[in-house]
């Protein structure tokens, strides 16, 4: 699969551009029927029907959480989802959920080298310092990721290991 497919496979806008050709289609067929009120209230009824179907849909885009939430239900593999799922759990300070999708997400994913650093940010509000370092190391593998090189001094500093801080 190409990229982006990873990224967004199950999306409601890839719709939108080819329901325009069938519109055109049901109306130029009633326009060819010498008595159109028939389908006319047929496609009447099923255009209602497609706009309740609407309607409930936007309860998913509500928020963020109903969003991912969703993407997660559709499809489970959602490192996306998880990711920001993720992101969202840590800006509420709720660092344990947020690592159990950050975890996931690397499950999926094990190349997104900065989850480990969000992952390592999570721990050391936790005060799981040796955890953090953990993290930040494995973040640090083959990449020069100067957050987590500044966050791996940050908690060498707090447990007191000055010569690994500089």
């Amino acid at each position: 699969p190409f990229l982006y497919q990873s990224i967004s496979t199950v999306a409601d806008r890839y719709m939108y551009v080819p329901m325009i050709g069938f519109g055109l289609m049901a109306a130029a067929w009633i326009a060819t029927r010498r008595n159109p009120l028939l389908p006319t209230v047929v496609l009447g009824l099923l255009l209602g029907l497609a706009a309740r179907g609407s309607f409930v849909q936007t309860e998913t885009w509500r928020n963020d959480w109903t969003v991912f939430h969703q993407g997660l239900r559709v499809t489970p593999h959602s490192f996306m989802a998880h990711l920001h799922l993720g992101m969202k759990l840590q800006d509420e300070r709720r660092y344990a959920a947020a690592i159990s999708h950050y975890r996931r997400m690397l499950a999926i994913r094990p190349d997104y080298f900065t989850t480990h650093y969000r992952i390592a940010v999570c721990l050391r509000e936790l005060g799981h310092l040796d955890g953090a370092i953990e993290e930040l190391k494995l973040a640090l593998i083959d990449h020069a990721y100067t957050d987590a090189r500044c966050l791996l001094g940050r908690c060498r500093q707090e447990q007191g290991d000055w010569d690994e801080a500089v």
